[in-house]
């Protein structure tokens, strides 16, 4: 058995059974495999057994997805050497046939779920970091980062408890992988998360690098690192030189210090000096207010806003109605998305995509119909233009079995036709028939057994006179005069052949002209059931219901199968409106 292997960031791995002809992978709730860091999008990625391959694609992520290092638009083949990155998380497939080196996988789902069985580890104290907060009325608190993962956020359930406003309830992680380094990541924050002045969803920590969390300032600190926060100054400042420091570090020192001359300067010159506290309390105030002047800024004229949420939303509705067949649902949401966003670059990918599988359900519905009128060699050329095997439409193909019935339909035909020419000693016919049945369905079990039904009869044909008296076939006069009767208006049997053929290619794009092929088809054999079936079906399909109820009525009781269920319907249904 096939699985699939997932390593997240820090090593961990999860392998799940590639047991589903379709998995989802995202981090919103209800997908086969739900991946929960912020850079994965709610519906990310899809995994689909096909035809004994496994492909991989991208559901209109934001982030991507990528196959060995290239971002892929389409759907493509997923094999056991390659890699697919999906956010922080690596995939890869495994072949259970080898034996595993050390069996510690578990099978779930949720990423989040092994995480929490897991549990965060206790760090070493001389290996542990530390943030320290610089701003707002928490400036010199310092947290020890204890743990491989701490929480930080306002609510009581978090590892670091930063009771302000514009702190999320949970609004950041910082967690410590196996090799020691430190990382921050967002979780689904209101105000983001910033480190050096830029958002990140997820960034690696550097000793002295600042991180915003809000309004809300830390400056990290790696193992090793002994700077300090001086509540004197209200300034950041080096009390402690690091053991051994030199090149980048001196700089850094030496701008640091540089820094704190000019504001201890500053501050000792100014008319009214204002604690620490109150300078932090009105850079905190003032930085709100840029906050909240951008926030209500009117848009630029001319440059509209985007909502990307609605749009990834249009665009998620528009893959969910065409993963159903409903395809004028899904362009109906792709135009939305693409009239919200025009530049959409998914949006557009999937209405180019909707707009071909349109084209190949053409072919889908063709085959439908001509299988209902037992035209199987039409139905089958019809499934046979479906190129694109992975489409919808040739899912719903391969689902419904639409080949396999066509074939048997062929089958059926061809050796109905052979058992007739048989039984009525036209061996050539009979021969020609079974070819033709090896030619077109060449694994049929009905091969042998009429090519022995064939040998016997000639054989009895052959056999003197004397040595059977039973005449060949008794026929009966009138049932055979019942069964072809002679063709009006002295038609050519041959030419009827050609017209009701002609008529079975019009039938769907052109019934009206259909029907007048059947029509003159049965004057010159008024007896054949099936023509005249379909004559009444193509009436039906022209608008002409109760011409196409009486002719459903003269041939209900001579046809069999599909086309006699179709017969029985149509009386059925025009029966009141016609009667």
């Amino acid at each position: 058995m096939l699985k699939l292997v997932i390593e997240d960031d820090e090593g961990k791995q999860t392998v799940v059974p590639l047991i589903r002809d379709e998995i989802t992978i995202g981090r919103k709730e209800g997908n086969t495999i739900r991946l929960t860091e912020r850079n994965v999008s709610r519906r990310h990625a899809r995994l689909t057994k096909l035809n004994g391959g496994i492909f991989v694609e991208d559901v209109a992520s934001r982030y991507g997805t990528k196959l060995n290092g290239s971002k892929i638009d389409s759907r493509e083949k997923f094999d056991l050497p390659d890699e697919v990155l999906i956010g922080d998380y690596k995939l890869r497939i495994q072949d259970d046939t080898k034996p595993p080196e050390e069996d510690q996988s578990t099978q779930i789902k949720d990423m989040q779920a092994l995480q929490d069985a897991a549990g965060p580890q206790p760090i070493p104290p001389q290996q542990q970091g530390r943030l320290v907060v610089i701003s707002s009325n928490f400036a010199g608190q310092e947290f020890p980062l204890a743990r491989t993962e701490m929480v930080i956020g306002r609510s009581d359930e978090c590892d670091i408890i930063i009771d302000h406003m514009s702190i999320s309830g949970k609004h950041a992680k910082i967690v410590r992988s196996a090799n020691g380094i430190f990382k921050v990541l967002d979780l689904k924050s209101a105000n983001g998360v910033k480190v050096n002045f830029t958002p990140y969803s997820i960034k690696e920590l550097g000793s002295g690098e600042i991180i915003d969390l809000g309004h809300v300032r830390f400056r990290f600190c790696a193992p090793g690192d002994l700077w300090s926060f001086t509540l004197a100054a209200g300034l950041m400042e080096d009390n402690i030189q690091p053991p051994g420091g030199k090149g980048k570090l001196f700089i850094l020192l030496a701008v640091i210090a540089a820094l704190v001359v000019g504001l201890a300067a500053f501050m000792i010159l100014r008319p009214q000096p204002e604690t620490p506290q109150q300078a932090a309390e009105k850079a905190e105030t003032q930085q709100e207010t840029v906050e909240t002047k951008r926030d209500t800024a009117p848009a630029i004229s001319g440059v509209p806003t985007v909502d990307r949420s609605i749009v990834d939303e249009l665009v998620l509705l528009c893959d969910e109605h065409a993963e159903k067949g409903e395809f004028e649902a899904a362009l109906d949401a792709c135009k939305q998305a693409q009239s919200k966003d025009p530049g959409n670059k998914y949006a557009q990918a999937k209405y180019d995509r909707i707009i071909a599988e349109l084209a190949l359900k053409k072919h889908y519905d063709s085959a439908i119909n001509y299988l209902d009128l037992d035209e199987c060699e039409l139905a089958l050329v019809e499934i046979d233009s479906v190129n694109d095997e992975n489409s919808w439409t040739a899912r719903q193909i391969l689902k419904e079995g639409l080949r396999t019935k066509s074939v048997k339909c062929i089958e059926s035909g061809i050796v109905t036709s052979a058992e007739a020419a048989i039984e009525e000693s036209d061996f050539d016919t009979a021969q020609n028939k079974i070819d033709e049945l090896r030619d077109k369905v060449s694994t049929s079990t009905q091969i042998a057994r009429l090519e022995e039904s064939l040998v016997q009869a000639q054989k009895k044909k052959d056999r003197p006179k004397n040595d059977d008296p039973k005449p060949k076939k008794d026929k009966d006069p009138v049932k055979d005069k019942a069964e072809d009767p002679p063709a009006k208006g002295g038609g050519d049997p041959a030419e009827a052949e050609e017209l009701a053929d002609e008529a079975k290619k019009l039938i769907l794009s052109n019934p009206s002209k259909a029907a007048d092929l059947y029509k003159a088809a049965l004057k010159i054999s008024p007896n054949n059931a099936k023509w005249r079936g379909s004559y009444a079906y193509a009436l039906e399909r022209a608008g002409k219901i109760c011409p196409a109820y009486d002719e459903y009525k003269k041939a209900v009781g001579k046809l069999s199968g599909s086309s006699k269920e179709r017969a029985q319907m149509g009386i059925e249904k025009y029966q009141g409106q016609c009667e």
